[in-house]
């Protein structure tokens, strides 16, 4: 047996005695720990991302509060702490918690807090998905994105259990029911698409729904999303308007331009309530800005109003017997949500209908859901009860909504009857398929499904169909 030999028996007996592998210093299945120990950090990372994502909007909420300490107080009465107690509980209630006060409380959730806290979650889940492997499976996202919840989970009992105190503060549950639904809005789309599960998820609900239920829920988050675009514009058109009053109002409580600064941050994670609160006056059943008000197309009724920069935009006398048209906006946005997705119908009359009808239930949903966190309370007395009346808003969408986005379905029903065509597409959110083409005459074609629509003829067909 030659010296090399033996050299290389030593160094095997030498790692075996030590329970390690020849060379690469892996334990006795080469590559096990290895593994084990990407899998263990790559957990921990993701735990870690989870509560990162709760300590960026929470970092960005305590600079504001300090800035608004510093500028009222300096130091004089209060201590940093109560700023950011303030923060702690600004990010809480962002959660969907409420918050008990000897002064009163306040459950509307404001709304901006939530949409940043989504943001950081699907930030989360990006980072997440960035460092997973090539070979990902549905499980494997159903694991991460579970340990980016338990991470923020653990932030959120944390924050809420310091803020508390005795009977004030936060409400636990709340929070953490809030606080999971951020992560599935924000986190685990972030990793089916990052992971490149997204459409095998969307594949595989498409095998277990109807033909038409995915495109009912994309028209339904189509029809809100749109009436909220266009109470968003309706709010910038009134804020504008009166814009001197919302100014005058803002000068009364006389405020240093760093309590100016701190006033606008604060509006601004306000904003989407009011949005909502637009789009509950445009549908119909109106705002209720304190006990015994209302603010609709048909009445106003207002008592005395707290002095912020929204309240210059409510109307203060009753509003004009046209100004009931504007309740016609609901139906004009399921008719154009339906017939703009005209390309993506299914096959009879029946499945048309019902996709429509869906989908109206759908966007009420949303809008019932947004309204139900843009109400409640938000001091003591009068202010007990603000926002909209969620099953006013919910029925009267829905029934708004559906009458508009089932004609659009007649419509097209009708035009296709009268043109001899079946529904573009062949089927409702399915790809395109290449399909047989029997005959053809300019600008349509007759395959195995029916007549179809065709963007234009090739020279080919275009001599055949001059001869």
């Amino acid at each position: 047996m030659s010296d090399t030999a033996l050299d290389e028996r030593s160094d095997a007996d030498a790692g075996a005695s030590t329970g390690t592998g020849p060379g690469d210093g892996s334990g006795a299945v080469p590559g096990e720990e290895t593994g084990a120990w990407h899998t263990a950090r790559a957990s921990v990372a993701a735990v870690a991302d989870g509560v990162l994502a709760a300590l960026w909007v929470l970092a960005a909420l305590a600079v504001v509060c300090l800035m608004g300490w510093f500028s009222a107080d300096a130091g004089l009465r209060w201590e940093p702490r109560a700023a950011l107690r303030v923060a702690a509980d600004a990010w809480a209630l962002g959660q969907g918690a409420s918050l008990v006060q000897p002064w009163g409380a306040v459950s509307v959730v404001p709304l901006g807090v939530t949409l940043l806290s989504v943001l950081a979650t699907r930030r989360a889940g990006r980072r997440v998905a960035a460092r997973a492997q090539d070979e990902v499976g549905d499980l494997d996202v159903a694991i991460a994105g579970a340990l980016v919840l338990g991470g923020y989970l653990v932030a959120t009992l944390v924050v809420v259990v310091l803020a508390g105190a005795e009977e004030t503060g936060p409400s636990l549950l709340r929070a953490l029911l809030g606080a999971g639904a951020v992560v599935v809005l924000g986190a685990f789309p972030a990793l089916a698409a990052g992971t490149g599960r997204q459409d095998a998820l969307l594949a595989r609900a498409r095998t277990l729904l109807p033909a038409w239920v995915p495109g009912a829920l994309r028209r339904g988050v189509a029809m809100a999303g749109l009436l909220l675009a266009l109470a968003a514009l309706l709010l910038g058109a009134l804020l504008l308007r009166h814009a001197g009053a919302g100014a005058e109002a803002v000068s009364a409580l006389q405020p240093s331009p760093l309590d100016t600064v701190v006033l606008g941050i604060a509006s601004l994670l306000v904003l989407p309530v009011l949005v909502v609160w637009a789009a509950a006056w445009l549908v119909g059943p109106g705002v209720v800005v304190g006990s015994g008000t209302l603010v609709s197309p048909t009445v106003v009724t207002l008592g005395p109003l707290p002095a912020v920069p929204f309240t210059a935009a409510l109307p203060t006398t009753g509003p004009p017997s046209w100004l009931v048209a504007v309740q016609v906006t609901p139906v004009l946005v399921g008719l154009g949500v339906v017939l703009l997705a005209r390309r993506e119908r299914p096959h009879g009359t029946a499945a048309a209908i019902a996709q429509a009808a869906a989908a109206a239930v759908v966007a009420g949903v949303v809008l019932a859901v947004l309204g139900l966190t843009a109400s409640g309370s938000v001091g003591p007395g009068r202010l007990g009860e603000v926002g909209v009346p969620v099953l006013e808003l919910f029925l009267v969408s829905v029934s708004a909504l559906g009458v508009g986005a089932v004609s659009g379905a007649g419509l097209l029903i009708l035009r296709d009857r009268r043109g001899g065509a079946s529904p573009a597409g062949g089927s409702t959110d399915e790809e395109e398929t290449v399909e047989i083409v029997v005959e053809r005459h300019g600008a349509r074609a007759f395959t195995p499904s029916g007549w179809r629509r065709v963007v234009a003829p090739t020279a080919g067909d275009a001599g055949r169909d001059g001869r």
